[in-house]
């Protein structure tokens, strides 16, 4: 190897160990005690205290303090505690940091190390004072770590959490936009508001907006869930469950025996389905069209296929369906889904056909004064 590269080599080792050494030897210099530490925790007791008796309306009037150097700022409104529980906790911890510093930093890490997923920003910066920590820069390290602890008390005794609240408008089908409206959601402080959509389709939208719009493709019960976040960690959550329904929904096995208007029971099955839908659904119309199969005359075949409609009529109202939801009629032999030339196509032909179709939306215009 040529020396020079060897040199260039010997150099930066020679740099690495250095840096090392310096570190190390920074991080073992004053070791903290378990005063220290002590030190640190009762001032942090002390502010949680204060901020509890502060913003939970126990704290009626100034306190007198022993050090004078604290100011007993008392909030005679909601919205200013918080400020006065921060200000009080940065002076408390002000003199902590004086003799003790790094202790500060770990007391900072118990205070998030439960909520650091909840308040992800309190514990990006936790992960920055403690990268100034092993550049040994304990000042920068000592004033982070007393900002976020007076940040986590204040959020957790003095702010209130959001609360969710959302409505559902438009037509309640596939393929429709609906309008979900966040506006009555509301931030008791004052903070301004994020909007988390679940559409319960595999859909989401983030907005600072109240308004989202969105459209569904499958019919059937979405659960549709939206979480407000705060400026400051606060959250709530509300879930909804809204049922979409198709526009139309064909049947065509209601099926029938030869020459016989009478249910099987596989018919009366099927039934059971429509049933359940038109039940859950309100706004369901049924229209029941029967048919046969091409033996027998025309008049009489007519006559048949008006039965077979009739019976699946009669089964529907017998399960509550109101009458004037349903109409029926029959059409013979005509229209055959299947080939006459078999018993096997006769038997799809002897039907009743069925199709529910949503009834729009009554919209009523306001009348003018």
């Amino acid at each position: 190897m040529p020396a020079q590269p060897i040199r260039r080599y010997l150099h930066g080792l020679g740099m690495l160990t250095v840096a090392g050494l310096i570190t190390v030897g920074c991080l073992a210099k004053q070791p903290d005690t378990q005063a220290d530490f002590e030190t640190a925790r009762n001032a942090i007791l002390e502010t949680k205290t204060y901020c509890r008796e502060l913003c939970q309306g126990e704290r009626k009037k100034p306190s007198q303090q022993k050090n004078q150097n604290l100011s007993s700022v008392v909030a005679k409104e909601p919205k200013a505690a918080p400020k006065g529980c921060l200000n009080y906790c940065k002076e408390k911890l002000k003199l902590v940091w004086e003799s003790q510093k790094r202790p500060l930093l770990w007391e900072a890490r118990e205070e998030i190390a439960a909520g650091g997923q909840k308040c992800p920003y309190l514990h990006r910066q936790y992960l920055e004072a403690r990268a100034f920590f092993y550049a040994c820069q304990d000042d920068v390290v000592t004033e982070m770590a007393a900002d976020i602890i007076c940040e986590a008390i204040t959020l957790e005794y003095c702010e209130t959490a959001p609360k969710a609240q959302f409505t559902i408008s438009g037509e309640r089908r596939i393929h429709e936009l609906l309008t979900f409206d966040a506006t009555a959601s509301m931030d008791p402080d004052g903070d301004p508001l994020e909007y988390i959509w679940d559409f319960g389709d595999g859909k989401t939208a983030a907005k600072t907006s109240p308004i989202a719009r969105h459209q569904y493709a499958e019919a059937g019960t979405h659960a549709v869930r939206l979480t407000v976040h705060d400026s400051k960690c606060g959250q709530d959550t509300l879930k909804k469950h809204i049922t979409l329904a198709r526009f139309e929904i064909f049947f065509n096995d209601v099926l029938f025996d030869f020459d016989k208007s009478e249910l099987k029971p596989e018919a009366v099955t099927v039934l059971a389905g429509i049933l359940r839908q038109m039940r859950e659904n309100t706004r369901y119309r049924a229209k029941l069209v029967g048919f046969t199969d091409s033996k027998g005359p025309r008049e009489y075949n007519q006559r048949l296929s008006e039965k077979r409609a009739l019976a699946v009529k009669k089964f529907l109202m017998a399960g509550g369906i109101a009458e004037d939801r349903i109409t029926s009629g029959g059409k013979g032999a005509t229209n055959p889904i299947a080939s006459n030339a078999t018993e096997a196509g006769r038997a799809k032909n002897r039907r009743t056909e069925i199709t529910l179709t949503l009834k729009p939306e009554l919209r009523v215009k306001p009348s003018l004064p």
